[in-house]
């Protein structure tokens, strides 16, 4: 395990916003990736700007944009898989660790989809986000299918 006072705070602070169940502590593998998904926010930017430059036909700026909120999630997706695996790193039991991860895992999935739809069929483009609007029902299928308990509203 490393100990780095500036990345603690930071992977606290991403802790945060992603699971609201504090890391306490980390590794290398958790680190990377954690850092690549803040470079995915950092990027994110750029094709926003290039929508607000060339508009909502152009397929390459629509690939981009939709391809960096599915790497995005991706990360995410594998940053919570791994914390499942790793119950030593947080302070959350292992059910909630792996109720934690099914959300991530079907929006990834949802943002996969939606990249595709939206990139395969331009006149869609950015609507194919709303799939997202299926993430909880997806996500209580996937909990009952895997037996693990509904998460409270």
């Amino acid at each position: 395990m490393h100990k780095s006072p500036g990345l603690d705070r930071f992977l606290t602070f991403v802790d945060a916003i992603i699971a609201m169940d504090p890391v306490e502590s980390y590794d290398r593998v958790v680190g990377v990736v954690t850092a690549a998904w803040t470079l995915t926010i950092v990027f994110m930017p750029f094709p926003t700007a290039l929508v607000g430059i060339y508009g909502v036909e152009e397929r390459p700026v629509i690939a981009v944009y939709l391809l960096t909120l599915f790497v995005s999630s991706a990360l995410l997706t594998v940053l919570a898989l791994y914390l499942a695996r790793k119950p030593e790193l947080h302070q959350a039991d292992v059910e909630s660790s792996k109720r934690m991860a099914v959300p991530s895992v079907v929006t990834t999935v949802l943002t996969g989809l939606a990249t595709a739809l939206g990139v395969l069929v331009p006149q869609v483009n950015y609507g194919a986000l709303l799939l997202l609007l299926l993430t909880g029902v997806f996500t209580n299928l996937a909990n009952r299918r895997l037996h693990l308990p509904q998460q409270e509203a």
